[in-house]
């Protein structure tokens, strides 16, 4: 989304005093006291934000421990929490921008030192999250250019990638294909190959351990979002291009979305995902009272949904919108185009409602999904759905006015009839802007 823009001072924030991990005190710079409140934040609102907070609950720790001892490291974590902090309270940037310029200065000193290791990967990722939120997506590619390298490096080395380095390349997976999204560009990290997949087992379990079916289940799921960004992406060069025939155009469309979609049946047909929806189709089929119900929240005048299982329905919402965005490279056209794409997006509001606010995920992070809904419903060509979803995207926006700027330039894509991924190009040069 567009770039934020400096608000008015605010003496709101209270100055709180965090304690060091023992026997961690800074060993290259003083904390300056001016920053602890933004330390605070770090370590207790990223957990909410950051993605995968759910299955891994130590990483913000983790991160924070090492910038005990880092000075980039740590430059790059209160240029996190100052961006956040101070937008919302609309107070000048000016400690962002000190704490983000130096956190590339010292940056480029571990690259022009040769010193590639897990701090300075730490860094990058950070500062990538932080143009992430700035909606600066060419700026948040060049930065994960830079971390593939880096990890790529890392891994070639006899200690290896931690599993903290392990988790960070996962959550830059999901940096990588959200800009390629809105771009229409090939994301920078290579697609994870399926066969692969198993690999990763080891250091999931290591990380989620109980959960670790569950874990696994999304980060597969991570992985074909992040496949059918490439494939998009290639799709759409190739209709652009007037050397192309239609029919090879055709061709590659067919066995491309063939392969997602078989992966993504794969996907469902995972025993956890199966015994899961059996329980929550059950919990759905105990009689009339629950729909009939005035307590039961649903969505407009469709049936209302029992959840049991909190994260496997936001898994489920995940898996719907993934089957939209692969629709969409079968059909580009905005709109109700097809059955299924309209069958998803309702389902997707429809669990939306029946969660409220018993979500694993941060609302930030739906904005992709709420975006793909509406393109799905189109404005005023589904009367009802189409003001609903640009209701709360709206309602988002106003709780979270660091998205505004984006929410406002992409809904302009609903109302319109046009080729999908045209309109997100369009859309590109005020992204960058």
């Amino acid at each position: 989304m567009p770039a934020i823009k400096e608000g008015e001072d605010d003496d709101s924030v209270t100055t709180l005093n965090i304690p060091f991990t023992k026997g961690l005190a800074p060993t290259d710079a003083k904390i300056d006291p001016v920053d602890t409140p933004y330390i605070t934040f770090f370590l207790t609102a990223m957990p909410k934000t950051l993605p995968y907070a759910a299955l891994f609950p130590h990483v913000v720790d983790d991160i924070f421990r090492r910038s005990v001892q880092n000075a980039v490291v740590r430059h790059s974590v209160l240029s996190v929490s100052s961006i956040v902090i101070d937008f919302l309270l609309h107070r000048p940037l000016d400690r962002f921008e000190y704490q983000y310029f130096t956190s590339l200065a010292l940056i480029r000193k571990s690259l022009a030192e040769n010193t590639i290791d897990e701090p300075l990967a730490i860094a990058v990722f950070l500062v990538s999250w932080i143009d992430v939120v700035r909606g600066k997506m060419e700026t948040t590619r060049k930065h994960l250019q830079g971390l593939r390298l880096i990890l790529e490096s890392i891994s070639k080395t006899k200690k290896g990638m931690s599993e903290v380095l392990m988790q960070i390349w996962w959550i830059s997976i999901k940096f990588d294909w959200f800009s390629s999204l809105y771009l229409v560009e090939s994301p920078i990290f290579p697609v994870v190959p399926y066969a692969e997949d198993e690999v990763q087992k080891q250091w999931i379990g290591s990380a989620v351990g109980d959960a670790m079916e569950w874990g696994f289940a999304t980060f597969t799921l991570e992985n074909l979002m992040h496949k059918a960004c490439h494939y998009a992406a290639l799709i759409h060069s190739m209709r652009c291009n007037p050397e192309v025939k239609v029919a090879t155009v055709l061709k590659k469309v067919d066995h491309v979305v063939g392969m997602l979609e078989t992966e993504s049946r794969n996907w469902v047909n995972r025993p956890i995902i199966q015994k899961t929806a059996q329980q929550e189709l059950t919990a759905n089929n105990i009689g009339p009272s629950f729909s009939h119900s005035p307590d039961v929240a649903q969505f407009l005048s469709y049936p209302p949904l029992r959840i049991l299982n909190v994260f496997y329905a936001n898994l489920l919402i995940y898996w719907r919108a993934l089957q939209i965005y692969i629709s969409f490279i079968r059909n580009p056209t905005i709109g109700p185009s097809t059955p299924s794409r309209l069958d998803h997006a309702i389902e997707i509001c429809r669990a939306w409602v029946a969660l409220g606010s018993n979500k694993t995920q941060s609302e930030a992070s739906l904005v992709w999904i709420m975006f793909l809904v509406g393109a799905t419903f189109g404005g005023k060509r589904s009367p009802g759905l189409g003001e609903w979803i640009k209701l709360r995207m709206n309602v988002m926006a106003r709780r979270l006015p660091i998205l505004k700027n984006g929410v406002e330039l992409y809904g302009e894509l609903f109302e319109i009839e046009g080729d999908f991924w045209n309109e997100l190009v369009k859309r590109r040069g005020a992204l960058l802007s």
